[in-house]
Parts: structure tokens; C-alpha cells; sequence
């Protein structure tokens, strides 16, 4: 287990003998062992030929992954660097190294039209409970969401229908990124009357907030650090 800040651990729970060393009779119910990842971590699951060398010792194996892991970091390529690095000098033992990163995500497209919004808000706020926010600040994103898709439905398509994509992505540090992209027009007069409040309103209750107009639509991407569970 890689954590973001850099940590290592060795999963050791529900560890037994290799199956084929078992006899039939005695092979029984297998051990199992559970673990909580936090959004950021990453998973290695490997073959023995990654960390096995002839005159060292396992020990010494899961050190020297473990302090690679750590320096390369988690930039592009990384795995495939791990994997470079940890086969220097190696025999002709087989290496599979899979690696999985936790980065629970919602993601959903719909189509551009008032009467999608509340099933959209029922999506997220569900998902927004299981990754453990507080009634407050799930309200807070909820409003920025809603602000944002209410626009894309309302200005981005005049004259003609359209689609809209909202994601968001809890990373490590609780920090949650909102993004809410249309492909269609952007306002360039203010909206008339008492209108156009719907920007104040996300950076009130955001971190942060982006908006990226574009030939393509627009893109609004907001930030917000959720409260530790």
C-alpha cells in the first residue's frame, strides 16, 4: 500500500501456504484480512519474481519495493518505472504487477433539460454520503452543482438540445473536485433583471471555482476540501 504523502505498508492479514503446497484434506477454509483505503491510495498486487532474488532475502525484496515505490512517486509512468527499476539485474522469472489507485469518483451525462436536475441532485447526494460528508457541506456542493447545471440548461442550448457532464472526484486529503462541462454556447451579456447570481453563489460556498468557456462549451470546475470522517 502507497500512501499519497508517501508512506508504505505491507498488507500481511490473510496471508497462508501457497495452495498446491496444502494437501487436499487440509486445505480448508482460506484466511481473509480487510483493509480501509483512503482516497489517494494506491494498491500494488504483484508476482514473487518482482521482489525474489537468488542470495537475497524476501526482507530485503519488499525493502528495495517499497523505497522505489516511494521515489518514483506517482507521476506518468510510474508503474512502469517501479517495474524497470525493481527487474535490474534480475533472472528470467515472470514479473505482473498491477496497480490500482482509489479515487472514488461520480460521473454522469444527461441530457440539458430542467426536469433531469432533481434526479441528477438525488444521484449526488447519494454519492456524496458514502464518501462520508456532512449534511452542511453536502449541501454546500449540492447548491454549486445545482447553480452550474441550471446554467448549462439554461443558456448553454438555446436553440437546440444538448448534453451536460458532471463528475466529481474525492482525492487524497479529502479534496473533492467538482466539474460541471456543457458543448454548447457561452453568455456573453449578463442575464437580465435579478438574474446571474448563480457564480457569486459557487464561490460562496466553494473553495475554489474555474470557468473555462470555449469554441467546445464550457467547463466549471470547483474545489472544495471535505471535513475528515
Amino acid at each position: 500500500m502507497l500512501r499519497p504523502g508517501g508512506g508504505t505498508e505491507l498488507l500481511e492479514e490473510g496471508r497462508s501456504p501457497l495452495l498446491c503446497a496444502l494437501p487436499a484434506a487440509a486445505s480448508g477454509p482460506r484466511p481473509e484480512g480487510t483493509h480501509l483505503l483512503e482516497p489517494g491510495d494506491r494498491l500494488l498486487l504483484y508476482s514473487d519474481g518482482l521482489v525474489e532474488r537468488r542470495r537475497e532475502s524476501l526482507t530485503d525484496g519488499l525493502r528495495r519495493l517499497s523505497e522505489s515505490a516511494v521515489a518514483i512517486g506517482d507521476g506518468p509512468g510510474w508503474s512502469d518505472e517501479l517495474v524497470r527499476r525493481m527487474t535490474v539485474g534480475a533472472g528470467d522469472d515472470d514479473v505482473a504487477l498491477l496497480a490500482v489507485a482509489f479515487a472514488p469518483m461520480f460521473r454522469a451525462t444527461l441530457p440539458a433539460s430542467p426536469e433531469k436536475l432533481a434526479g441528477l441532485r438525488r444521484e449526488l447526494r447519494g454519492w456524496l454520503a458514502t464518501v462520508g460528508t456532512d449534511d452542511d457541506t453536502a449541501a454546500d456542493v449540492l447548491l454549486a452543482c445545482g447553480e452550474a447545471a441550471a446554467n448549462a440548461v439554461e443558456h448553454a442550448f438555446p436553440d437546440e438540445p444538448g448534453e451536460l457532464t458532471v463528475e466529481l472526484r474525492l482525492s487524497a486529503g479529502r479534496g473533492l473536485t467538482l466539474r460541471v462541462a456543457d458543448t454548447g454556447r457561452w453568455r456573453r451579456v449578463p442575464a437580465p433583471g435579478d438574474r446571474g447570481r448563480g457564480l457569486p453563489l459557487m464561490h460562496a460556498v466553494m473553495d475554489s471555482v474555474r470557468v473555462e468557456p470555449g469554441e467546445g462549451g464550457t467547463v466549471v470546475t470547483m474545489r472544495r476540501r471535505l471535513a475528515p470522517t
